[in-house]
């Protein structure tokens, strides 16, 4: 989904979704502008459906996670930021109990894009089965 900042931001996956494993399932969303505010959120079940001005790809009900900042170069905005989460650690944390083997996650990042339509965008959507 391009963004009013020339950026597009691609989602990608470091390690395996496990709730067991003490290593990292990395969930990160780049290049993304610089310094913007977002949530990595998720559902049970895939959708297709406008929403501002990119697409939302998570079917309700809707689950978000903690508010993250993509960092990156000082202003003027460039991008140079990335979203980046821990699903296991998230997962382990108890968070949602809902998360268990065999459960297939869809997700998007949401972050904040003033001049953008509804002032926000999205990255691209992303699936996972989660292992036990």
């Amino acid at each position: 989904t391009p963004v009013l900042q020339g950026c597009s931001l691609d989602i990608s996956f470091t390690g395996a979704p496990s709730t067991t494993s003490s290593s990292p399932f990395i969930i990160e969303a780049s290049p993304a502008p610089s310094n913007r505010n977002g949530i990595f959120f998720y559902g049970f079940a895939p959708t297709f459906n406008p929403f501002n001005a990119g697409t939302l790809c998570v079917q309700p009900p809707i689950r978000r996670t903690g508010v993250q900042n993509s960092a990156g170069g000082p202003p003027p905005v460039d991008c140079s930021g990335s979203f980046s989460f821990n699903f296991n650690a998230y997962m382990s944390g108890g968070s949602d109990p809902t998360l268990q083997p065999g459960v297939t996650v869809y997700g998007q990042y949401w972050f904040r894009s003033p001049g953008d339509p509804g002032n926000s965008a999205m990255s691209q959507a992303a699936a996972f089965t989660i292992q036990p």
